[in-house]
């Protein structure tokens, strides 16, 4: 799982967001709303692969039809708005799935905004790398400096990775050797395991 769903979907962080609601019915659905959230964006941002893609669908509807009936006014309006993005990942992810044949998580964005850190720092400010002569030299730079990060020479050197658990070199706590320290997980673990064959 990335940081954010590490932190923002922990459990005990959900109940948190959702004990600021202060109708209960209304607390309940948000709850649901954002464990099924975190089961969709586990499987599609997991590179695991044979995902169920009728279950996947299944969850899909049962998310959209969620955010269309249980969050209501008294006008009968929807006080909740559905982003763009976030109604293609649960309408339609399931889609994406027919058609490739590996996981989708290898077109997601995150490999793009990874560079964004490494752009600024090169472009401009104290530690800027980049000659400041005019933006020509400046993007040659730039370019030159992530084509040297991307050799395969260079990108084999990683740093080591160190689990804050269990201070161990080799795996984070978020691998499956701490699976159970993150506590009452296990609805959400079942309802991911269950989208794959």
């Amino acid at each position: 799982m990335e940081f954010w769903q590490s932190v923002f979907f922990k459990l005990e962080n959900r109940e948190v967001i959702c004990s600021i609601i202060k109708n209960t019915n209304d607390r309940e659905n948000f709850r649901i709303l954002l464990r099924d959230i975190n089961v969709m964006l586990s499987v599609c941002l997991s590179s695991k692969s044979g995902v169920n893609i009728e279950k996947l669908r299944q969850l899909g509807i049962d998310l959209m039809s969620h955010l269309r009936t249980k969050f209501l006014a008294s006008n009968g309006n929807a006080w909740i708005l559905i982003n763009p993005s976030l109604h293609s990942m649960c309408a339609h992810s399931w889609q994406l799935y027919q058609i490739c044949s590996s996981s989708i998580s290898v077109y997601s964005e995150q490999a793009q905004e990874h560079w964004n850190k490494f752009v600024a720092s090169f472009k401009s400010g104290v530690g800027a790398r980049a000659r400041q002569h005019s933006v020509k030299v400046n993007l040659l730079d730039i370019f030159s400096r992530m084509l040297i990060m991307t050799h395969p020479v260079v990108a084999t050197k990683h740093r080591e990775i160190k689990c804050s658990v269990c201070n161990d070199l080799g795996h984070t706590a978020r691998s499956k050797i701490h699976a159970n320290s993150y506590g009452p997980y296990d609805e959400d673990q079942s309802l991911i395991n269950d989208c794959y064959l």
